[in-house]
């Protein structure tokens, strides 16, 4: 469910989270392009729904795990439990 339908009565500058909040100007989400108020301030892009959110998370997290040549289980034996997850 998009933000603007799932946070009707949200204002500028109200979080939602510790960083996604509602914006005055409109922009297109950096998934899927529909245009949204709300941002995802530690992405610094706009962003219009948890799916599209963890949608970035997941390609953020794949890209790195890329970058390093490691595996889920490389990160969790590291950690001692497993791999984080980027669900809202």
């Amino acid at each position: 469910m998009i933000y603007e339908e799932k946070y009707p009565n949200a204002k500028p500058q109200d979080r939602l989270y510790d960083d996604v909040l509602l914006v005055g100007s409109p922009g297109p989400c950096a998934v899927c392009g529909r245009q949204t108020r709300f941002i995802d301030i530690c992405w610094e892009a706009h962003i219009c729904s948890d799916e599209c959110n963890n949608a970035l998370c997941d390609e953020f997290m794949q890209g790195l795990k890329d970058y390093y040549e490691v595996s889920d289980e490389y990160i969790e034996e590291l950690a001692g439990h497993e791999a984080p997850s980027c669900n809202f």
